[in-house]
């Protein structure tokens, strides 16, 4: 029992131990790629189908309007797990991509 007590006393919570990032294209024939660097997102559309790129977190959803095949958006204040979702222009969701920060355990 001695050994099991100084064990969870050596166990810590780790507050963002890691952050995967997951996207995919979930229909259409267009590719899209999403990088998301600090505030600095960057969207490209090698078919320029996208049109509409929604960017929501825990507390707010942006909305930025592609122009060109390759858009960079200043997003600030993201809080928590990140979505964004690519929009061709009836609406439908062509692209997904997903932040999460997963917490850990130190030992």
């Amino acid at each position: 029992m001695q050994q099991n007590a100084q064990l969870s006393r050596s166990m810590d919570p780790l507050q963002d131990a890691e952050i995967w990032k997951i996207q995919a294209d979930l229909g259409g024939s267009d590719r899209t790629i999403v990088t998301l660097d600090g505030d600095l997102l960057t969207v490209t559309s090698l078919n320029r189908t996208a049109s509409i790129v929604k960017v929501s977190d825990s507390s707010s959803i942006q909305t930025f309007t592609m122009t060109n095949n390759t858009n960079n958006f200043t997003v600030s204040g993201l809080i928590g797990d990140v979505i964004i979702d690519v929009e061709d222009i009836h609406g439908t969701i062509s692209h997904r991509f997903v932040e999460v920060t997963i917490d850990g355990i130190r030992l």
